[in-house]
């Protein structure tokens, strides 16, 4: 499956339209056109999370927080965001982990995916 395909059903339950001006929902890094390995969930996307993505060979991470808020004008390492995305970057050539990353409302939470999906 690609990774179209989740964006799609996953813009279908939280639109992007519904998302307040400070939010940045929808896929932050990686490729849509993309083969999906496996998603993992979680409230935020943390360095161990990428590890645990890497590890389970999820290449989709599926965050309620984005990891990007704003704009970055460096990625140095020097906290839990920048740390994060440099290790989803370092680890994009060998596996292609990214974080997309949708703001939903709780009830889009509680929806099961299709057991086909992953």
């Amino acid at each position: 499956m690609k990774i179209q395909e989740i964006i799609t059903f996953l813009e279908s339950v939280a639109p992007l339209t519904l998302q307040e001006t400070y939010d940045n929902a929808g896929l932050l890094t990686g490729n849509s056109n993309w083969e999906c390995t496996g998603i993992i969930t979680c409230l935020d996307a943390t360095e161990a999370v990428v590890q645990e993505a890497i590890e389970k060979n999820c290449n989709c991470i599926v965050a309620h927080h984005p990891i990007i808020f704003g704009g970055l004008r460096r990625i140095t390492g020097k906290n839990y965001v920048e740390q994060t995305i440099i290790t989803a970057i370092k680890m994009i050539l060998p596996s292609m982990p990214f974080i997309l990353t949708w703001i939903m409302c709780c009830t889009a939470l509680m929806l099961p995916l299709p057991i086909n999906w992953v």
